[in-house]
């Protein structure tokens, strides 16, 4: 008898030989050299560049499904007016480094026009660029992971290091993950200088992921680490450690979800300027010099009023006053959050607070359908505080909400981990 599994596994062994087989390698060393290897090249060829320092080099990537890689990572070095363009779709490029680049006028140092493309290991430090990176309108399914992204100069063009734009007719789907956002000085404030910017104005549905990043010192760049203006985007399991005056920004899209984070060592949290239902859940906040949530307006509110924002499941520990209280944001709900020493400014109609436990300082008098209870946190081997047996946190969530599922993304919408991934009992 035939045992089809093992036929099966046969048959893909034989597919992957003959891949390795009949895939070319090309050695290149300049934008000449590039150009006649990808004109030879077919889908799953490699295109290999000789490590050394290469100055304003210019290359676009157009043919289907090859990559571009180092010698070694981190072998091959580009500055000054260095750039790429990858129109073309499931190509890679791989382990370059980007070093000192300053590019013209608005043209991104890196710009993704075509679809399911792959950048990974990138390092860019240190350039004068409009963007580091910049993913166009209708380009769909890219993937930007391992990258490391630091020290924007203060005199460069004023734009996002990523830049990720809308398209009013398709979902762009971009997936960052495993990056580092770090170093980048300047005078702070609103100059456009953002690590993350996703849309623009338009309000436009993005479904873009973000998640298991780290951001570190971004405040001196701009006042928003991400800048949000898109739909439905998800910013999760990523870290704010030591970035002061710079937060997650929601602004004139909406639907948008924030879980999983940490934002710790005086990190800036989230604020709500814009958008109609966004949603904040399962974080972790321990900022002692900066509010953890902020429910505020755009100046001038270009889009939607900020209005059914959700604080759901977040622990607060010793924070900074949260400014809620905002009266033009309608409908603010605060469910089942621990707030240890963390309190809040205020409260009106707008804003309710249900199934939450306070520890300490609280700001305003205990709501109905709250508690006042020690959530015996402990210090846990991460280094964040977590919930002690016999907490009375534990098996405490209300119902009464739901979280709505975005459309072809896989964000954990039933809640069904906890804030440090681990799975809820049922």
């Amino acid at each position: 008898m035939y045992d089809r599994h093992n036929i099966g596994i046969a048959l893909i062994i034989h597919l992957i030989i003959c891949m390795n087989v009949f895939s070319a390698t090309f050695t290149v060393n300049s934008a000449s050299t590039f150009s006649a290897a990808q004109n030879n090249a077919v889908a799953g060829d490699v295109i290999v560049w000789t490590n050394g320092t290469y100055s304003g080099v210019g290359l676009t990537l157009n043919k289907k499904g090859i990559t571009l890689k180092p010698e070694k990572a981190g072998g091959v070095i580009f500055n000054g007016n260095s750039s790429v363009v990858i129109s073309g779709s499931n190509i890679t490029v791989a382990d370059l480094q980007y070093v000192n680049c300053a590019n013209t006028g608005s043209s991104p140092c890196i710009n993704i026009t075509g679809s399911n493309n792959t950048l990974a290991g990138i390092n860019m430090n240190t350039c004068s660029s409009y963007n580091y990176v910049k993913v166009t309108a209708g380009a769909q399914y890219n993937e930007i992971s391992n990258c490391n992204f630091q020290n924007k100069p203060e005199n460069a063009p004023n734009n996002s290091l990523i830049a990720i734009d809308e398209s009013a007719t398709v979902p762009n789907y971009t997936k960052m993950r495993y990056c580092s956002f770090q170093h980048c000085p300047g005078p702070g404030g609103d100059y456009g200088n953002e690590p993350i910017r996703i849309g623009l104005r338009g309000g436009c549905v993005s479904r873009c992921i973000i998640e298991y990043c780290y951001f570190t010192d971004l405040g001196g760049s701009d006042n928003e680490t991400i800048s949000n203006k898109a739909l439905e985007d998800v910013v999760r399991y990523c870290t704010f450690d030591k970035n002061p005056s710079a937060e997650i920004s929601l602004r004139h899209g909406g639907r948008n979800q924030i879980y999983g984070n940490f934002f710790i060592n005086n990190s800036k949290g989230v604020v709500v300027k814009e958008g109609d239902g966004n949603i904040i859940y399962n974080n972790y906040f321990s900022t002692s010099s900066f509010e953890p949530i902020v429910m505020a307006v755009g100046n001038p509110l270009y889009s939607v009023t900020p209005n059914n924002a959700s604080i759901i499941h977040n622990t607060f520990y010793n924070c900074k006053t949260s400014d809620v209280t905002n009266t033009v944001c309608k409908n603010t709900k605060f469910f089942d959050n621990i707030f240890y020493n963390s309190p809040v400014n205020g409260t009106n109609g707008n804003v309710s607070y249900i199934g939450n436990i306070i520890s300490g300082s609280f700001g305003i008098s205990l709501p109905s359908g709250n508690k006042t209870a020690d959530p015996k946190f402990t210090l846990n081997g991460d280094g964040y505080y977590y919930l002690g047996a016999g907490s009375p946190a534990i098996d405490a969530a209300s119902a009464g909400y739901s979280i709505p599922d975005i459309d072809s993304l896989d964000e954990d919408f039933r809640i069904g981990k906890d804030i440090s991934g681990k799975t809820r009992p049922d």
